[in-house]
């Protein structure tokens, strides 16, 4: 097998792997060919390297040609400079390369399953090639942040058959540190909505980041790996000028915006450039968050600005696109300081203006204490609601303290109904349950079973309260033609029919477009707004 060739490591301030040309050149490197394929290959991955529904077409996609191959010229390798200090020099590939997209998704998907050998012998690469393939991959997706250096290696003379990347992380330790970067990535995305333009939402994830993450003055030997990436930024809200600009990049890219990175090596400094309507603009959000300063500081003074304002205190830069408008270089912009989309209680799948919310539903289930999340960011709206949850709801209004003080540990079943479990978090609710005569159990198989798991149906949920209630109302013959009216009401099951009726007598079930759906299995929402309901009507005592 050939010598493994080493790749780049990073030095603080110095865009790791990024790579450019002088503005005005009429090639677009590795970083903005980069850019483009970011977006434009999101839709071609299975498992998206951006977690988020494709922004769409991309408006430099014009640069990747007609026949779904790129060029990619150059590429970056780290130098010591003369007095001991590191940065980044240009290496021109020996013969432009012609990379396609397919290789490009192949080893982006390889590495997502972190693989530690990636065999490239099918696309027939140079070394150099290879290198220059495996750079433009991690320049092109932010949130591959887990991996930097690596090389390549060979059977083949001068040939390239694997790629060898180089995690930065333990490998158990990475689908979690990718699971937390998603959901700070969500979290930052709600700073924006539909409602804003492009330049409202670029400004809103620049407030974003200036106000969550600080500039890395110092570091050690276990944060290093962090402040480069759009990780330590977004994660651990400490990064360099290099993870800013990834963050930010990433950010965009995931709002629809075109964004690209930038960088100077005389300044050992990184930022970007994006796009605002058909013109490309300098952010610098790195100089736009003070050192020292307080969160409450938020500097515009580098945000959509044309190159000849940067050219005031920015230098020597690789530009990818000009920059040449100039209409926002004194525009005063409105600070961002929260989210622009609300979720209640901080469960990531609930918003403000959803009917659960604006009745009164979620507040009433929570604050009271008979209803909390699948998780603590998840409230599981319209999943079905199950018998055992159910039952559980009901325990905790009329049995608190028993719930209060429950150890699942030494639950037993003390039921006749044999597929209640031991030990689990329902047991108490179960036994409660099913002593109070509020469930009965499910006939099957000869026998009755409680069956936890399974979908609780509308009329179960009638019937149970009602059970609860201990009460029986009577049904006047204008509720038994008002049920003999909707088109669903045969499909309500023989055993049910009377506390059906009874429900709909006293207003705790109700149709909707002609409907009872009385067989059908009852959402978390609607299984809550029932109990609500039955509360706030006194069925349910005092």
């Amino acid at each position: 097998m050939g010598v493994l060739r080493n790749v780049t490591a990073a030095t603080p301030c110095a865009q790791r792997g990024m790579h450019g040309e002088r503005a005005g050149s009429s090639r677009a490197l590795v970083v903005a060919l980069a850019t483009m394929l970011a977006l434009a290959l999101t839709a071609a991955l299975p498992t998206p390297l951006f977690a988020q529904e494709d922004p769409g077409p991309s408006p430099w996609l014009d640069l990747v040609e007609e026949n779904g191959v790129v060029e990619v010229p150059y590429t970056c390798v780290q130098v010591q400079n003369p007095d001991g200090s590191y940065g980044l020099e240009p290496q021109a590939v020996v013969e432009p390369l012609e990379v396609s997209t397919d290789a490009i998704v192949y080893v982006g998907q390889a590495i997502q399953r972190l693989e530690t050998m990636i065999d490239i012998s099918r696309f027939n690469l140079t070394g150099d090639e290879a290198m220059a393939l495996y750079d433009l991959v991690k320049n092109s997706f932010p949130d591959l942040f887990y991996v930097s250096g690596g090389g390549y290696a060979g059977y083949r003379p001068g040939m390239a058959d694997y790629i060898i990347p180089m995690y930065d992380f333990p490998m158990e330790q990475i689908p979690a540190m990718k699971a937390t970067y998603e959901a700070k990535i969500a979290e930052a995305l709600d700073w924006v909505d539909a409602g804003m333009g492009q330049a409202e939402k670029a400004k809103a994830l620049h407030d974003y980041i200036v106000i969550h993450c600080s500039y890395a003055q110092s570091w050690s030997s276990d944060t290093f790996q962090y402040i480069h990436s759009a990780y330590g930024a977004l994660v651990n809200g400490s990064a360099v000028c290099e993870g800013y600009a990834n963050l930010y990049r990433d950010l965009c890219a995931r709002a629809g915006l075109g964004a690209c990175g930038v960088e100077s090596p005389n300044m050992n400094h990184a930022w970007n450039q994006i796009m605002v309507g058909d013109q490309w603009y300098h952010v610098d959000v790195t100089w736009d968050d003070p050192i020292g300063g307080s969160p409450a500081v938020v500097r515009q003074t580098y945000f959509l600005k044309s190159e000849d304002y940067f050219s005031f205190d920015h230098y020597d830069w690789y530009q990818y696109f000009s920059s040449p408008d100039t209409r926002y270089d004194s525009v005063t912009w409105q600070t961002y300081w929260e989210p622009a989309v609300v979720h209640p209680y901080g469960f990531r799948d609930v918003h403000e203006n959803d009917w659960y919310v604006t009745s009164g539903v979620l507040e009433f289930m929570v604050e009271n204490n008979l209803m909390s999340g699948v998780s603590d960011t998840a409230f599981d709206p319209n999943g079905n609601m199950t018998r055992a949850q159910f039952a559980t709801i009901l325990w905790r209004y009329f049995e608190p303290e028993a719930d209060a003080s429950y150890n699942a540990a030494t639950a037993v079943n003390e039921t006749d109904l044999p597929d209640i479990g031991g030990g689990q978090w329902y047991t108490g609710a179960a036994n409660w349950a099913v002593q109070a005569g509020v469930i009965s159990g499910v006939e099957a198989a000869g026998g009755q079973w409680f069956r936890p798991d399974d979908p609780v149906t509308r009329e179960q949920v009638v019937t149970m309260l009602l059970r609860a209630s201990g009460r029986q109302f009577p049904v006047s013959d204008e509720t038994l033609a008002a049920f003999a009216g909707y088109r669903d009401a045969p499909a309500t099951s023989a055993w049910a029919r009377d506390n059906v009726l009874q429900a709909l007598e006293i207003g705790l079930l109700k149709g909707n477009n002609g409907e009872l759906r009385t067989a059908s299995s009852c959402t978390r929402a609607e299984g809550a707004t029932f109990i609500m309901r039955a509360i706030q009507q006194g069925l349910l005592g005092e």
